[in-house]
């Protein structure tokens, strides 16, 4: 790794890790003990999105944590979601596509890039909800169409400073033009924010009911199991390839005249 992008990459971190650590110390100052439970629940529901993302292919995810990071955003405020988000991470542990059940977390990356990516997360959601209170937005605010225009001013900064921060990144590391990969950044937020915002919004209108957040529960467990089997039906495919693969390799090398045919074939249906 470069210098410059080392220097970067620390400077986004201390700056991010550095307003995590404030806002959790206003956090825990100002917590109550029957707001306790509260807080349990967003984390733990955080945790479990953070550490259930959903891989359709290897150039495409969605991140079920945009979910609950906008619930807990509507639910408690900008504040309240960025200092989860920090002392969550530590507990997410992400399985590796293909990987035969290896994880990925903090304890075994590069703290270089874990910091920056937590940092960029926490930058972001703090930059966001800045505009989001600016555009008359605050916590336990959901009600339509008032808050339209709030939540647009939250989701927009969003893939801004994400997209912009993660630009800078990468071109010190690779030299690609800012702007080619704010439009690679824009085209992988798209298909998060069309899953993400209806679902987010409609669990944190459900968890400011009463007994809300075991509605948020009932709710949340079956699109668990709804994303689980999605997910064992993009492996069976995946596997499908392999072995259609494999069988064309075999039947392809006994002739050096047909060897590479059906990969190029498929080249070619992918233009």
């Amino acid at each position: 790794m470069k210098k410059s992008t080392i220097i970067y990459a620390l400077s986004v971190s201390v700056i991010g890790i550095g307003l995590g650590i404030y806002l959790s110390w206003q956090f825990f100052s100002d917590l109550q003990s029957q707001n306790l439970t509260t807080i349990i629940s967003l984390a733990i529901m955080l945790i479990l999105c953070r550490s259930l993302p959903l891989n359709i292919s290897e150039e495409s995810t969605i991140d079920m944590s945009f979910i609950s990071i906008l619930m807990i955003f509507l639910v408690a405020g900008y504040k309240t979601a960025a200092v989860l988000y920090l002392l969550t991470t530590p507990l997410t542990f992400i399985q590796i596509p293909n990987s035969n059940g290896k994880v990925s977390s903090i304890y075994n990356s590069d703290p270089i890039k874990s910091g920056f990516n937590m940092s960029n997360i926490i930058i972001t959601i703090v930059v966001s909800g800045l505009v989001y209170s600016l555009l008359g937005g605050e916590a336990g605010f959901v009600s339509l169409p008032g808050c339209l225009l709030p939540i647009v001013g939250y989701v927009i900064p969003s893939m801004l400073v994400n997209s912009f921060l993660m630009a800078l990144l990468i071109k010190s590391l690779t030299g690609m033009k800012i702007s080619k990969s704010l439009l690679s950044g824009f085209s992988q937020f798209i298909p998060n924010i069309v899953c993400a915002v209806p679902i987010g919004y409609l669990l944190a209108r459900l968890y400011l009911l009463e007994d809300g957040d075991y509605l948020v529960w009932l709710l949340t467990l079956p699109l668990l199991l709804a994303r689980y089997s999605f997910k064992m039906y993009l492996e069976v495919k995946h596997q499908q390839y392999v072995v259609i693969s494999a069988l064309s390799a075999a039947i392809e090398a006994k002739d050096g005249y047909t060897v590479g045919h059906s990969r190029r074939v498929e080249q070619f249906s992918e233009m």
